[in-house]
């Protein structure tokens, strides 16, 4: 009899334990779960916090010439493109790696933010195609391996800026960065970094950087480097007089008019 009740124990004992592994995988499931949709809602809000920053920099911006950025503009950026210098984004696992937990890599294709103050920006793989940051601060800004296809940089600071492996340049003339008056001077571009050099032959450099024998890094690709190597000294007032300014003159031709272009 004892050996009975014995046997009745062991078996009541052994099913407990069975359920209560089980109960065990599905508690720690659902906090799992549980985890995972409300960093997904963390994130949600971030982006929307980050969007409301962006809009309410670039509505100050427009109000006003005189302008020139807004508080939290750059951590609001970098929020919306945190995740696109990861390998995977462009390939067939993207989706997946987006899905689970890295998607913050937002499309800022055609965004307005001319005259930002975006100096140390760190946009690596972002997609700023069409995006218009002229005269804006990019000085030290990594935008390595970023999608810059038709945008627009005229009178910007890009000293030391990172460009290596960008793509800056399209299958049409109109698809390619514009550089005009842009100080590019200690830019990093390499051989990954798609631009024609006849890009660059309106860009500009520090004064002192132009009688420089070497002003440029040295993993500047050779024809790259030697177009930026002819470059000359950026106007004091870049901004106010590209709208006029000649290229092949070095000068404004017309003069602009005594207000600064809207």
């Amino acid at each position: 009899m004892l050996g009975f009740l014995r046997a009745i124990y062991r078996e009541i004992k052994s099913e407990a334990r069975h359920y209560l592994r089980k109960a065990g995988y599905v508690a720690a499931a659902l906090v799992i779960v549980g985890y995972w949709i409300s960093l997904h809602d963390k994130i949600s809000n971030q982006r929307g916090a980050a969007w409301d920053t962006l809009r309410a920099a670039i509505t100050w911006i427009e109000s006003d010439w005189n302008h020139t950025g807004n508080v939290g503009q750059i951590y609001a950026i970098q929020t919306l493109v945190r995740d696109c210098k990861w390998p995977w984004h462009g390939t067939f696992v993207e989706p997946i790696f987006d899905f689970l937990l890295f998607s913050d890599c937002v499309d800022l294709k055609s965004v307005q933010l001319e005259r930002m103050e975006l100096g140390g920006l760190q946009a690596a793989g972002a997609d700023f195609s069409y995006a218009d940051l002229a005269c804006s601060n990019l000085t030290t800004a990594n935008l390595r391996n970023a999608s810059l296809v038709g945008t627009k940089f005229g009178g910007s600071q890009l000293v030391a800026a990172d460009l290596r492996g960008a793509k800056l340049r399209g299958d049409h003339p109109a698809d390619d960065a514009v550089f005009k008056l842009a100080n590019v001077s200690y830019a990093r571009f390499n051989a990954t970094t798609e631009i024609k050099g006849e890009q660059l032959k309106c860009a500009c450099l520090n004064a002192e950087d132009t009688n420089s024998s070497q002003p440029q890094n040295t993993d500047t690709p050779a024809d790259i480097a030697a177009v930026l190597k002819t470059l000359r000294a950026c106007p004091a007032n870049a901004c106010d007089v590209i709208e006029h300014w000649n290229c092949e003159k070095w000068s404004v031709d017309p003069p602009p008019a005594s207000e600064p272009p809207k």
